[in-house]
């Protein structure tokens, strides 16, 4: 679908999505029309701007900020394991250890996806500079040569995804 059509349908309304995404991280979700108490079958114009919203107060902790969120990934890649972890540490030590802890990682993350890729490489989801910078120095003290073929369970519970390119692709058939 590219624009939006008319909906008609006898009964209950509902959908499928599925999103085949990177190294076999594939999203699903499945969508029914509410039917319950206070429910109307088709929303008024404008009866967004009427309706009461709720505002929710986030209060960051000072020692742990942007906790309540899941964090970004920052890939970094290489030809050979071991270069893809002496670039990784090259930026650590030059760029994220200048940055202050409220530094928002996405300003970095989102445009580290489009440098060019070589042939291994690392995903790492992080909460700030300082964990970034942690889990940077974990993959480089404990990662082995399995690690880039087959992660550890230990690397994918801190969000460090090591990976050869080109491997990760979906098998058909």
């Amino acid at each position: 679908m590219d624009k939006a059509a008319p909906w008609n349908k006898a009964g209950i309304r509902r959908a499928n999505v599925s999103s085949f995404g990177f190294g076999g991280t594939n999203f699903h979700v499945t969508m029914e029309e509410y039917t319950g108490p206070g429910h109307q079958k088709y929303a008024k114009a404008g009866a967004a701007a009427e309706a009461p919203a709720a505002s929710v107060e986030i209060v960051e902790n000072p020692r742990a900020p942007f906790a309540n969120l899941q964090g970004e990934a920052v890939t970094f890649t290489g030809n050979t394991p071991a270069e893809v972890i002496r670039n990784a540490q090259a930026e650590a030590d030059a760029v994220f250890a200048h940055w202050p802890e409220a530094y928002p990682l996405a300003t970095y993350a989102q445009p580290s996806m489009l440098k060019p890729k070589s042939d291994w490489g690392v995903s790492i989801v992080a909460k700030s500079p300082a964990d970034l910078r942690d889990k940077v120095e974990f993959m480089a003290k404990h990662a082995k040569p399995e690690t880039w073929t087959e992660p550890p369970l230990n690397f994918k519970l801190k969000g460090v995804y090591t990976f050869k390119t080109g491997t990760n692709q979906a098998k058909v058939g």
